[in-house]
């Protein structure tokens, strides 16, 4: 910005004195004019040199708006990360509270430090373990003779198979088991976007041993799964 006040005297003096040469060559009585001319563009000089002036505190002022927008990028992405893993945690802390003494702390940290995969080869995994799960939850269902369940709740389609006729039926915890871990579920697939910010290979290895546990719910489908 500051070139364009630097020129602005040069630029200004040479279109006067080609206009006062072009006149003056042509017709003396022109001269009035030209200098008349030549007297505005010297007057307008302040109005370049403020315009210059904005266009440099414009310039600053974008430079900062920018550091400042990275700033704000950086913060929300910090505070993101730690939602996520707040949320997680905790649906990690509620589906401990749900499961047997078979699924110990200490199995899940011996799993986790085994684990050589990336957040997002953890999550593939999760996923494919879950579709596994879903499929066998909704074959249950179906052989129990079920037509009317809805698996956007696992709690109330597991519900239907609380039948005390069957061979082994839901009862209260298995139902509290199953809601949970589809809580867990459906936080995993609303943050998949910034998987690394928040699957730990303690989370991951937690959310297969419950689907595991809640996979041996259902008698009938066991086997087929594995």
């Amino acid at each position: 910005m500051d070139s364009i006040v630097e020129l602005a005297w040069p630029i200004v003096l040479l279109v006067g004195i080609v206009s006062v040469w072009a006149l003056f060559g042509r017709d003396a009585r022109k001269l009035p004019v030209a200098i008349a001319d030549l007297r505005r563009l010297v007057d307008d000089l302040p109005k370049v040199q403020e315009l210059a002036s904005q266009l440099s505190e414009i310039k600053n002022d974008l430079t900062s708006l920018k550091n400042d927008s990275a700033s704000l990028g950086q913060k929300v992405s910090e505070v993101r990360q730690i939602t996520a893993q707040e949320s997680v945690e905790r649906g990690s802390q509620e589906i401990a509270v749900a499961t047997t003494s078979d699924v110990t702390s200490d199995k899940i940290e011996k799993e986790a430090e085994q684990n050589k995969l990336t957040p997002s080869q953890m999550y593939i995994q999760a996923m494919d373990r879950w579709e596994q799960f879903r499929q066998a939850f909704e074959d249950q269902l179906k052989e129990a003779g079920v037509s009317d369940y809805d698996l956007r709740s696992y709690k109330d389609a597991a519900k239907k198979l609380t039948d005390g006729r069957r061979k082994q039926p839901m009862n209260k915890e298995d139902i509290e088991l199953f809601s949970r871990l589809q809580g867990q579920y459906k936080r995993f697939t609303r943050m998949q976007s910034y998987v690394d910010d928040w699957l730990t290979p303690q989370i991951y290895a937690q959310f297969l041993a419950v689907l595991d546990e809640a996979m041996s719910k259902l008698p009938t489908t066991e086997r087929r799964s594995r």
